[in-house]
């Protein structure tokens, strides 16, 4: 916002500052079907009895920009992918109508791509994705859960990773944020969130089920 820019003015103000963000355009998106898009995905960090487990939930969402990608004319409708984008001055109705053939989750994204020929394998994207994930938990679990009354216990905590992917099937990450309630949530949002936290409490069995949990463990350190 124009106070957080207004403090970077002078670059010698930057080490007074507590918070450096660094932004970068990338010019080359991945499209499908003309739109850029970012994958949204659940992340829990988890501190059990000394271990750290960091793990990934295969039931992201996936969301699209508001207008065809145009690089003669960058605009923030057709560069930019986001649900507030999606839905701006549209009905729940229109947006589900125009993006019907879209994939709209991470899994129909993989099937997307598996059943389309965009340059890159499902499992080869997965795998980048699941590298990214895991530097962002790398980096964020060592100031969380470090409480003394809690190190000989279970502590976790839900985040969303903010992801797109470049032409190169590079993935960027866009935001890395503590999970929190969804704004107005589509019945498609609603019923992956619920899946989550039901998936969160079955990692250490808070829960019994035998269903199977759509947390991967990806990261783990001791």
């Amino acid at each position: 916002n124009r106070t957080f820019s207004k403090s970077f003015e002078n670059l010698d103000e930057l080490n007074k500052n507590r918070y450096t963000m660094i932004q970068k355009y990338i010019p080359n998106p991945l499209l499908i079907k003309d739109r850029v898009f970012k994958i949204t995905l659940p992340i829990i960090i988890a501190k059990c009895y000394g271990f750290v487990k960091g793990f990934v939930n295969k039931n992201g969402m996936v969301y699209w920009s508001r207008d065809k990608f145009d690089m003669d004319r960058p605009k923030m409708y057709n560069i930019i992918a986001s649900k507030e984008l999606m839905n701006k001055n549209r009905t729940q109705d229109d947006v589900d109508k125009l993006y019907s053939k879209y994939p709209r989750t991470y899994i129909e994204l993989q099937k997307y791509i598996e059943q389309n020929d965009i340059g890159i394998n499902p499992k080869d994207l997965k795998s980048k994705i699941n590298k990214y994930c895991k530097m962002a938990i790398h980096t964020a679990h060592k100031h969380i859960g470090n409480e003394k009354m809690i190190e000989n216990n279970v502590s976790m905590d839900l985040y969303n990773i903010d992801l797109i992917i470049d032409s190169n099937f590079k993935p960027w990450i866009i935001k890395f944020k503590k999970a929190k309630s969804i704004e107005n949530p589509t019945e498609l949002e609603r019923r992956l969130r619920k899946k989550c936290w039901k998936d969160s409490l079955k990692l250490f069995n808070y829960v019994k089920t035998n269903k199977k949990n759509g947390f991967n463990l990806i990261w783990e350190e001791q």
